[in-house]
């Protein structure tokens, strides 16, 4: 039996109370997919960095072009205890295998360009970027597909994002070009974009492979949508797959960003 994708995701969004707040921030039907399709690699670096639930929230201070993160109750810097467990986490996915990441937004710790970081002191001006893990992983992984809980609730990123899971995880486990022949079947009205592909299968340039496959099913599909070939190889759950029938309100050239 061919082995599931892995992927990476926030414990608060499966639903374990494990944020600052003592809460979580539950997705619905996402341990559906991760029952039926994907295998889960959870986390929740501030837990691991034994920092207890509830506890104070924090921070991310750049100071003389260094990130720190600081308790924004006390002021203590937490950021070797945070990095420490972000590094592990990170080569953890690396050497393991990981296919693609799931977290949540605007986290200090998982968000995806969209954490706060302040400029010198906590409550100046900030600039959005990476949190602690998500920017770690982002590092070593540059084609790791990558999602937050606010993007998996458009149900075409939701779509791209699984597929591009896929096609990572039949990467990863037979080679490039293994990969090329389950995506040619949808591909032969774009004979452009399958030769870069095929290109790319042929001299195993992996990150940029991934990222054109990736790409490649929004722009042969004039409403932006999957033929039924293709959902077929993704093997996520029913209940996805209704979603994204059920659902047009996004246009192709938003699909496309």
């Amino acid at each position: 039996m061919t082995a599931r994708p892995r992927v990476m995701v926030s414990r608060c969004l499966l639903g374990d109370a494990v944020r600052y707040d003592g809460g979580a921030k539950t997705v619905a039907g996402l341990r559906d997919v991760f029952g039926t399709a994907w295998e889960s690699v959870p986390v929740c670096p501030e837990v691991e960095a034994g920092m207890g639930v509830p506890r104070p929230p924090i921070d991310l201070v750049v100071r003389d072009g260094n990130l720190s993160v600081l308790n924004a109750a006390t002021g203590h810097d937490l950021t070797v205890s945070l990095s420490r467990v972000a590094d592990a986490a990170t080569a953890e996915g690396v050497t393991g295998g990981l296919d693609g990441a799931l977290f949540k937004s605007r986290s200090p710790s998982c968000g995806i360009g969209d954490a706060r970081h302040y400029q010198g002191v906590v409550g100046a001006e900030f600039e959005d970027g990476g949190g602690l893990l998500a920017g770690a992983l982002r590092g070593a992984l540059p084609a790791l597909p990558m999602l937050d809980e606010r993007q998996w609730a458009v149900p075409a990123r939701r779509w791209i994002f699984c597929y591009r899971v896929q096609v990572h995880a039949l990467s990863r486990r037979e080679g490039l070009q293994s990969a090329l022949s389950a995506i040619e079947p949808g591909l032969r009205d774009d004979p452009f974009r399958l030769d870069r592909l095929r290109l790319l299968a042929r001299f195993g340039d992996r990150p940029a492979f991934l990222r054109e496959a990736g790409r490649a099913r929004v722009a042969r599909h004039p409403d932006g949508w999957p033929a039924a070939w293709e959902i077929r190889s993704l093997a996520i759950t029913p209940r996805t797959v209704r979603d994204l029938h059920n659902s047009r309100a996004v246009r192709k050239d938003t699909v496309s960003k």
